[in-house]
C-alpha cells in the first residue's frame, strides 16, 4: 500500500491544494511550491484516522512519548534520546493525545451505527484519475464500499448546525465532490451516498453521523467545477494572478 509520504509526493491535484484557488491563483501556486509545515492538529487528526481506520498501522507508525520525562536533567535527556532513537521513522504523539485517542476509539467502537457503516469498507486508499477537464487529480479516501463513501472528521462541536457551517467554511462540500468524482471515474458511474462521521475531541467523545443531501453535494460539485476550470485556465495561459482589480462596496451591514 502507498505510504502517506509517497502519496503526498505523487503528482495530482488534491482538494487541499485546489482549495487555495478560492483566494487566488497566486495563493494556489505559492502553496503548491511551498507546502505548509505539519502541525500538531494535523498529526492528531492523522493519528485518530489511523487508530480507527487502520489500527495495525497506528501501532506501527506512531510512537507515544512517555509522560513525565524531565529534559532539564541528565537522566531525562538520556531517557528522551533513547525514546527518540527507538521511535525512528515513526510519528511521535504525546501521552495526553494518546489517551484522548483511546477515548475516541472506545466511543467509536460503542457506536453501532458508525461501526456498521464502516463494515466492509476499503480504507485509506489513494485514487488517481484524470477528470473531465483533463486535470490529473488524486485523493486519499477514508473509507468506501459499493454505494457508500465515508469521511471521518474530528471536531470541537459535532452538533449538526455547527458542523454544517464549518463544512461550508472549510470546503468539506468541495472535498466530497472531489472524492465522489474519483469514485465515479474509478469505481462506478453511479454516485454513492456520502457520510461524515464526526467525533468530538473531548469527553464524552460524542459522535454525529451526517448523510449529505443532494443540495450539499451539488453545491460542492459546483464550487469544485469553478476551481477546476480556473486552474485549467491558469495552466493554459501560464499565468497565476493575484486578486486583480475589483470594485469595493460598503458592507451590507452599514446603514448609510
Amino acid at each position: 500500500m502507498m505510504s502517506e509520504k509517497e502519496y503526498r509526493q505523487a503528482e495530482g491535484v488534491n482538494k487541499s491544494t485546489l482549495w487555495n484557488l478560492r483566494r487566488s491563483p497566486a495563493h494556489y501556486k505559492y502553496f503548491l511550491e511551498n507546502p505548509p509545515e505539519d502541525t500538531a492538529a494535523f498529526k492528531f487528526g492523522r493519528a485518530v484516522h489511523a487508530a480507527i481506520l487502520t489500527p495495525t498501522a497506528y501501532k506501527r507508525d506512531f510512537a507515544i512519548l512517555p509522560a513525565g520525562i524531565d529534559r532539564r536533567t541528565k537522566a531525562g535527556k538520556e531517557e528522551y534520546q533513547a525514546f527518540i532513537d527507538s521511535a525512528a521513522g515513526k510519528e511521535i504523539i504525546t501521552a495526553d493525545d494518546a489517551e484522548t485517542i483511546r477515548g475516541i476509539v472506545k466511543a467509536f467502537r460503542k457506536n453501532r451505527d458508525a461501526v456498521e457503516l464502516l463494515k466492509g469498507t476499503k480504507r485509506e486508499r489513494p485514487l488517481f484519475w484524470t477528470d473531465d477537464n483533463g486535470i490529473l487529480c488524486k485523493c486519499r479516501i477514508d473509507a468506501y464500499k459499493p454505494g457508500v463513501m465515508i469521511d471521518l472528521k474530528t471536531a470541537t462541536d459535532a452538533e449538526t448546525d455547527t458542523f454544517s457551517k464549518e463544512a461550508i467554511r472549510y470546503g468539506y462540500d468541495v472535498q466530497a465532490a472531489h472524492y465522489l468524482d474519483a469514485y465515479q471515474h474509478k469505481e462506478s458511474a453511479v454516485r454513492p451516498e456520502w457520510f461524515f462521521i464526526v467525533i468530538e475531541k473531548a469527553e464524552p467523545f460524542t459522535i454525529n453521523i451526517l448523510k449529505a443531501d443532494i443540495g450539499f453535494l451539488d453545491y460542492g460539485y459546483m464550487r469544485r467545477q469553478e476551481l477546476i476550470e480556473k486552474l485549467k485556465a491558469c495552466r493554459d495561459s501560464g499565468s497565476f494572478p493575484g486578486y486583480g482589480i475589483n470594485d469595493l462596496f460598503l458592507p451590507g451591514w452599514i446603514d448609510y
